[in-house]
């Protein structure tokens, strides 16, 4: 039976995406930032903050691609699922900034039973702080499958345009870590650069749904039978848990490193 999906986007629909997936990655690095700051008035170490903001930001981020992402081949109208995605990030991002008061609560009882570097103690504050950035991490995971999804419906189209919509993610990435290094937090606050990256999110969930609803109708896709995936093999995988520890492990010893030039663990954080 054929399955009912959205139409194709148009030319000025795909820049209207692109621009909303730029969007998405400049709030996505705001959030990292500031969560790295949070974490390391808990942690009180820039590298520890690092480590476990990286720690538990990819750990969920690789959980949402991998249980939203192989979904997203199944939807019919991807453009809007991305959009709700978007939504949701700004959502689980929220209840974030609105769990600092908990964390330090925790922190503080921590400290009065466990002592200032007790493991347990040390293990108990990673949790109250990286527990939060968990729901985030999980739904922006998903994003990038979600609205690749509305520009490419096979695996040669994706091979086309997957690498220019994760470049157009990035820089509005390399953007993000630059504003929330630098840039708002000294004229607006940390607690208004988080406030900033919120409505950029909802905006961009927002204009994704406005977006996919003035879409062409849905059309019938052809009914062809999925090819079997082999998925990849043992060598692939272990290259690549590899190169993943590598390079988080040289993250975390860079972020180290400049801590001792910037002496400002955020500006340390976004250049890095």
């Amino acid at each position: 039976m054929d399955v009912t999906r959205s139409g194709p986007l148009s030319r000025g629909a795909a820049v209207a995406a692109s621009a909303l997936l730029l969007a998405s990655g400049f709030a996505g690095l705001v959030y990292e930032v500031v969560w790295m700051r949070e974490l390391g008035l808990v942690l009180g170490n820039t590298a520890r903050a690092a480590a476990a903001t990286l720690a538990a930001f990819f750990l969920a981020f690789g959980a949402g691609s991998q249980v939203l992402g192989r979904r997203a081949v199944g939807w019919r109208r991807p453009l809007r699922a991305y959009g709700l995605l978007e939504l949701a990030t700004a959502a689980a991002a929220a209840v974030f900034l609105l769990s600092r008061g908990a964390v330090g609560a925790v922190d503080a009882a921590v400290f009065r039973t466990f002592g200032p570097a007790h493991p347990l103690g040390e293990v108990a504050r990673l949790l109250a702080g990286s527990v939060p950035i968990l729901p985030a991490a999980f739904c922006m995971g998903g994003t990038l499958p979600a609205i690749a999804g509305a520009f490419a419906r096979d695996a040669r189209a994706l091979g086309r345009s997957g690498p220019i919509l994760y470049l157009v993610n990035t820089v509005g990435a390399v953007l993000g870590a630059l504003a929330s290094g630098f840039a708002l937090p000294s004229r607006i606050g940390y607690a208004a650069t988080y406030g900033v990256a919120l409505a950029i999110s909802a905006a961009a969930g927002g204009a994704a749904c406005l977006l996919d609803a003035v879409r062409p109708a849905a059309v019938p896709a052809a009914a062809v039978p999925p090819a079997p995936d082999p998925g990849p093999g043992r060598a692939l995988l272990a290259l690549a848990f590899l190169s993943g520890a590598l390079t988080l492990a040289l993250e975390v010893l860079a972020t180290r490193a400049f801590a001792q030039v910037l002496q400002n663990s955020a500006h340390t954080y976004a250049v890095v």
